[in-house]
């Protein structure tokens, strides 16, 4: 056990089911917080560009489009992969997907029913299963040399 894994055996050992309760909760929530905060705006409020930057509805799709890279993510970590597919840092698709000129609605849905399928991913999860370690791409050497599925992309 290197000494990377040995801190990620500690940090987990402290995650509690109550803590791990309350991240699937958060998790849950999302869907329902990004409807929130974007519904009732304008469609050019929604598909304003600041600055040259994603639209509203381009980083609602970002969420959409990033949730099939963690069940990729999940289902590799379950199966014991060493290495974890690494995501494409210039979202390329994203910007592919056009979403500032999709209907936000489709966007939302697309988002709520892609987080189910992550929850039904994780929901059956114990901590046991989370003091696994596989190696994420892009944290190699800034955080160590291996991080667990839950890490941020």
């Amino acid at each position: 056990m290197t000494v990377d894994e040995r801190h990620l055996s500690r940090l987990f050992a402290a995650v509690s089911d109550p803590t791990r309760r309350a991240i699937l909760e958060r998790l849950r929530g999302t869907p329902a917080r990004l409807d929130e905060a974007l519904r009732g705006a304008s469609e050019p409020a929604l598909r304003a560009h600041p600055e040259g930057k994603w639209c509203a509805k381009g980083h609602a799709g970002h969420l959409l489009t990033v949730e099939a890279l963690w069940q990729t993510r999940i289902g590799q970590y379950l199966e014991g992969a060493a290495e974890l597919t690494a995501a494409d840092m210039e979202n390329r698709a994203t910007d592919r997907f056009a979403y500032g000129s999709r209907p936000l609605e489709s966007i939302l849905a697309g988002f709520r029913a892609a987080r189910a399928q992550t929850l039904a991913m994780l929901d059956p999860l114990s901590l046991e299963d989370a003091r696994r370690v596989a190696n994420h791409p892009g944290w190699i050497g800034r955080c160590g040399s291996s991080t667990s599925a839950s890490s941020p992309p």
